[in-house]
C-alpha cells in the first residue's frame, strides 16, 4: 500500500513538472519583441558621422533612431536622448545636413565619393539642418543627416628665428573645437635652456598680459587660427608685471620686474633672500612692511629686506616705501645696537657692486622703542647709505641712483636725522 502511495507522489511530481514546462514553452512562443512603429515611431532618422567616429563597437558611423511625425529631433551631442557627437581627431563639426536620397533611401555621392544633391553640388553649401525644426507630419518619412567637418581652431606660438636656430619648435594647440578666446599659452610647454618667455604678442611687440588682452583674441569659423610671437630674456627668470605676483617671493628664484608696481600698501617679502631680483628701471610703490622684534633669538641687524650672501637687487625705484620696527627687546650684540636700514642692517657679507641703480624717493622708517626695548640704540647709517643700510663694514661703499632722496626716519615720533 506504501509503494503504490509513493509511486502516486512521484507522478503527480512528474506531471506538475511537465505542465511547468510547458507553460514557459508556450509563453515563450507567444512573446513578441516590442515594435516602436506600432506605437507611432515611423519616421527613421540616420545620422552619419561622415568620417567620422562614434563610441562603442559600431564602426558604421551610423546612427539610427525612430522618432513620431511632426515632432523635433535630437541634436548629437546636447545631451538629450542618448544621441551621441561623434568625433574625429583634429576636427570638429561645424553643422548636420540633410542628404539628397535616391530611390532606395540611400545617399547620392559624386565619383569622389562626396555628399551632393541632384544637380551634384555638395549638400554642404546649402541649408545647415536647423534642430527646432519639425520632422515631416506624415508616416514613414525618411531623413539622412550627415555630419561636416572642419579642422578645429588652433593656437600656434611662434617662438622666434633665434630660438628654432637653437632646435626649439613652435608650440601649436589643436584642441580648440569650439570658438571661443584663446587660453593663455603655459610657458611650460615652450622651453629654451637658460631662456624665459618675457611676455606674447601680436608680431607688434606689444605685451599680452592681462586676461582682458587675452579675451580679445577670438577664435571662430571667420577666425579658425591665431598667432602669437614669444619674447625671450636671456636667463632664467620669473617676470613680474603685477602686485600679486610679489605677494609668494621665493627666497632663491631669480625675478625681472617688467612693469610698475603700486603694492597699495601691502607688504614685500623679501627676506634672506638669495637670488637676483632685476627691477629693469622699474618702480615699485606704496610698500609697507611693518617688523617686530622682540624674541631672543631675532638678528640685531633689521631690514625693510634682507639679503644672503648671493642674494642682490638692482635698477630699480622704491617710491613712497614705509618700515614701521617695533624694538620690544634689549639688543644682544656687545655694543647693545640694533642696526636698521630699507636694504638691511648691515651689509656684512654682501656683494654690493651688484646692488646698483637703486633709488628711494619719499621713502621713510619708523622705530618704535617698547618693553625691554625702550633705551635701545639705533644706527641707521650715515651719508649715502643713510636710512639704506644700518652699516657697511671696513671698504664697502653704497651710493644710491641719481634721483634717489635721502630716507626719512623717526624714532619714537621723533625725526632722528
Amino acid at each position: 500500500m506504501q509503494s503504490k502511495l509513493f509511486k502516486r507522489k512521484w507522478v503527480i511530481i512528474l506531471c506538475l513538472i511537465a505542465m511547468a514546462i510547458a507553460s514557459c514553452a508556450l509563453a515563450a512562443c507567444t512573446y513578441e519583441p516590442y515594435d516602436p512603429l506600432e506605437d507611432g515611431y515611423t519616421a527613421t532618422v540616420i545620422y552619419d558621422a561622415n568620417g567620422g567616429q562614434y563610441s562603442g563597437s559600431n564602426t558604421s558611423g551610423l546612427r539610427t533612431f525612430r522618432y513620431k511625425p511632426g515632432v523635433t529631433i535630437i541634436e548629437p551631442g546636447t545631451g538629450n536622448g542618448g544621441v551621441e557627437a561623434p568625433t574625429l581627431a583634429s576636427n570638429h563639426i561645424t553643422g548636420w545636413y540633410q542628404a539628397t536620397l535616391d530611390e532606395n533611401n540611400q545617399p547620392l555621392k559624386n565619383a569622389d565619393n562626396e555628399f551632393v544633391d541632384e544637380n551634384g553640388a555638395s549638400i554642404f553649401e546649402g541649408q545647415e539642418w536647423d534642430f527646432t525644426q519639425a520632422l515631416p507630419e506624415e508616416e514613414n518619412t525618411f531623413t539622412y543627416l550627415v555630419a561636416d567637418w572642419a579642422l578645429n581652431y588652433s593656437l600656434t606660438v611662434e617662438v622666434g628665428e633665434e630660438a628654432k636656430a637653437a632646435g626649439i619648435e613652435n608650440y601649436v594647440d589643436q584642441n580648440y573645437d569650439e570658438s571661443g578666446p584663446v587660453t593663455i599659452p603655459d610657458v611650460g610647454f615652450i622651453r629654451w635652456r637658460n631662456h624665459t618667455v618675457r611676455y606674447f604678442h601680436l608680431g607688434d611687440h606689444k605685451p599680452l598680459l592681462t586676461d582682458e588682452d587675452w579675451a580679445q583674441l577670438v577664435l571662430s569659423d571667420e577666425n579658425p587660427h591665431i598667432t602669437v610671437y614669444a619674447e625671450w630674456l636671456d636667463g632664467d627668470w620669473e617676470v613680474i608685471n603685477f602686485a600679486s605676483q610679489l605677494s609668494n617671493i621665493r627666497r632663491n628664484a631669480n625675478y625681472f620686474l617688467d612693469s610698475d608696481i603700486d603694492m597699495e600698501g601691502q607688504s614685500l617679502d623679501l627676506d634672506v633672500y638669495s637670488g637676483e631680483f632685476n627691477g629693469n628701471g622699474h618702480t615699485i610703490s606704496n610698500v609697507v612692511v611693518e617688523k617686530s622684534i622682540n624674541a631672543l633669538v631675532s638678528s640685531d641687524d633689521i631690514g625693510m629686506f634682507t639679503f644672503s650672501q648671493f642674494g642682490s637687487i638692482h635698477d630699480i625705484t622704491f617710491e613712497n616705501c614705509r618700515f614701521e620696527v617695533s624694538l620690544d627687546r634689549r639688543a644682544n650684540n656687545d655694543n647693545g645696537i640694533f642696526n636698521i636700514g630699507l636694504l638691511g642692517g648691515t651689509a656684512e657679507d654682501l656683494e654690493l657692486g651688484e646692488f646698483t641703480g637703486i633709488a628711494f624717493v619719499g621713502c621713510s622708517i619708523a622705530i618704535t622703542r617698547q618693553g625691554q626695548g625702550a633705551n635701545s640704540e639705533v644706527n641707521v647709517g650715515e651719508g649715502s647709505y643713510y636710512g639704506i643700510f644700518g652699516e657697511l663694514e671696513a671698504g664697502q661703499t653704497f651710493t644710491p641712483a641719481q634721483g634717489s632722496q635721502r630716507v626719512t626716519v623717526t624714532l619714537d615720533g621723533a625725526d632722528y636725522s
